[in-house]
C-alpha cells in the first residue's frame, strides 16, 4: 500500500486509497502518569507524549522549533498508523519545505524508515521524500511551465516549473509567512485582554476555524471582525512577497500557470485570485498528498 503524509506545522494531512485526512501536528510531552484511568500516552525514546488531538488541552512543543519535523515525524505517523489501523506500509511518501529539503531530506527518510514507539516496530519497504509544492503540480495536471505557491502553518514555497522539471534557482521559501501569523495574531489578542493567558497554536486555530468565534472562561467572545481584517492582511502580505520575489522577476513575465494551494489557500479571497490569474486547486490544503499518491503510482505501475 501507498501512504502520502505531509507533515506540517499546523496539520498533518495524508492521503491513501480513497482516504483524504488529517488531524493536528501537535505533541506534548508529559511526565510518566500513575493512577486510573485510561491515557493516550505514546512512550518514545525514553519519553512520554500526547499526540493530534489528544495533545490539545496540553502544553504543546511549538512546532516551529528547530528540526520539529524530523524529530517528532515518528510520532505524528504512529498516531496516523493508530487512528487509521494500519501497520507498516509498502511505500510512504512524506515531504519537507523547500528551504530544508538538501538539508534534512536524509534525515527525514531514515527516521521515517524504521522506528519504534510503544514498543512496537514499524519498518517501511520504501520512503519517499518530496520538495513541498511538487505534489500541488501534480495534483493541477502538470502543467508545463508553473509557479507553484504552497501556503503553509510556518513556511511559504514558491516552486517554479519551466519544461516540466523543477527549477531551484527560480525555487524558494520564505520562513514566517504561513498561517501561523494569523494564528499569532489571535493569541497576542488574548494575551492583551485576558494578560498571562496565552493559547496553544491549535487552540488559536479553533478559533480561527469557528470564524472568530470561542469562549474563555465560561463568557462568549467574537473576533469575527478582527479575525477578517487579519485574513485580508494576510492574503496581501503573501500576494506582494510573491510576486516582488528577485527571483520571479523575469519568470512571472513568461509564465501562465499560478497555482496556489495549502491551508493557506483558503484565507486567499476568490476575488484576489481572480484578480491576479490565481489557480486554486479544490481542497488545496490536500493537493500535496494528492499529488505525492499519483507519483508514487504512476511508479509502481511503470516499475
Amino acid at each position: 500500500m501507498i501512504l502520502a503524509v505531509d507533515v506540517g506545522y499546523g496539520y498533518t494531512k495524508y492521503a491513501y486509497q480513497d482516504k483524504l485526512s488529517k488531524f493536528p501536528s501537535a505533541v506534548a510531552h508529559i511526565p510518566a502518569l500513575t493512577g486510573f484511568g485510561e491515557t493516550s500516552t505514546y512512550t518514545y525514546n525514553g519519553s512520554y507524549y500526547l499526540v493530534g488531538e489528544n495533545a490539545r488541552l496540553s502544553e504543546t512543543i511549538p512546532t516551529r522549533t528547530e528540526n520539529f519535523l524530523v524529530k517528532y515525524s515518528p510520532l505524528l505517523l504512529y498516531h496516523l498508523f493508530k487512528k487509521e489501523g494500519l501497520k507498516s506500509v509498502d511505500t510512504l511518501c512524506v515531504s519537507l519545505s523547500i528551504a530544508e529539503f538538501r538539508e534534512k531530506k536524509d534525515d527525514l527518510e531514515e527516521v521515517c524508515k524504521v522506528f519504534t514507539v510503544n514498543n512496537e516496530v514499524y519498518r517501511q519497504k520504501e520512503v519517499v521524500v518530496f520538495p513541498q509544492g511538487l505534489g500541488i503540480w501534480i495534483t493541477s495536471g502538470a502543467p508545463k511551465d508553473a509557479i507553484i505557491v504552497d501556503i503553509g502553518f510556518n513556511t511559504l514555497d514558491v516552486l517554479t516549473i519551466i519544461d516540466s522539471k523543477p527549477r531551484p534557482e527560480y525555487s524558494f521559501s520564505l520562513s514566517n509567512m504561513g498561517v501561523g501569523n494569523i494564528i499569532d495574531a489571535i493569541n497576542d489578542w488574548v494575551n492583551s485582554h485576558f494578560p498571562g493567558n496565552s493559547l496553544s497554536p491549535h487552540m488559536a486555530d479553533e478559533i480561527l476555524l469557528n470564524g472568530g468565534k470561542f469562549k474563555i472562561f465560561r463568557k462568549q467572545y467574537d473576533l469575527s471582525d478582527f479575525i477578517e481584517e487579519q485574513k485580508r492582511l494576510f492574503a496581501d502580505d503573501v500576494i506582494s512577497s510573491v510576486l516582488s520575489a528577485s527571483k520571479l522577476k523575469k519568470v512571472l513575465l513568461s509564465i501562465d500557470e499560478f497555482i496556489i494551494a495549502g491551508g493557506g489557500a483558503y484565507y486567499i479571497p476568490q476575488e484576489v485570485a481572480d484578480k491576479h490569474g490565481f489557480y486554486i486547486p479544490e481542497n488545496p490544503e490536500y493537493a500535496n498528498v494528492k499529488g505525492f499518491l499519483i507519483a508514487a503510482q504512476s511508479e509502481e505501475s511503470e516499475g
